[in-house]
């Protein structure tokens, strides 16, 4: 159900030497294919040289879909500058399908870049699969970070095991940009063997 638009508008100012200032807006989704989106901003000015100008932006976007796919949608961005040229920040986003109970196939995709100061922006993306069958399930990720023109990877692709762990099954790679750790790979199998008292 569709409440409207919100907008909230706030300033305060003490002994001229500090102030404060904030806005936000919400506006609401429909839980089928239209996000909810919150946005504002938080301004702080203060006396002092060393941390002067303080200001926080948000950007907020949340889709829920309970049925019939379990979908979740999350975007956001958040910077927050000070000194006036000063900043740090956050670009994200999120996305899942399915059911996490470990009885139901899920899906995710996981992704954000942050930025401080000049130092080169670290970037990550992640992505998982769980797919259970009978009494095994199987699992994928792939993972993928990224800082200063250089990269390092990680897959479990796949892993195997039964729901009582009694079979496991793990294969892995790794990539890393240094010469002497380049190619990583892994393959563990563990197995319980049957035992019967009496």
């Amino acid at each position: 159900m569709d409440i409207g638009v919100a907008s909230i508008y706030k300033t305060r100012c003490v002994n001229l030497h500090y102030c404060s200032q904030s806005s936000g807006n919400y506006i609401p989704g429909n839980d089928i294919d239209k996000p909810c989106t919150i946005k504002g901003n938080v301004e702080l000015i203060l006396p002092s040289e060393k941390l002067r100008n303080i200001k926080f932006d948000y950007s907020h976007d949340l889709l829920v879909q309970l049925e019939p796919a379990g979908i979740v949608s999350l975007k956001e961005s958040t910077t927050l500058t000070y000194n006036d040229d000063k900043s740090i920040k956050l670009d994200g986003a999120f996305k899942s399908s399915g059911i996490y109970d470990y009885e139901h196939s899920y899906e995710s995709d996981l992704q954000f870049d942050l930025t401080i100061l000049k130092i080169p922006p670290i970037s990550l993306k992640d992505h998982f699969t769980y797919e259970p069958n009978d009494n095994k399930a199987t699992l994928t990720t792939n993972t993928i970070i990224k800082y200063d023109q250089k990269e390092i990877t990680f897959a479990l692709n796949p892993v195997i095991y039964n729901r009582d762990l009694t079979h496991i099954d793990v294969k892995a790679k790794a990539t890393t940009p240094y010469e002497k750790l380049h190619s990583i790979d892994l393959e563990l199998k563990h197995e319980v063997p049957f035992l019967q008292c009496f």
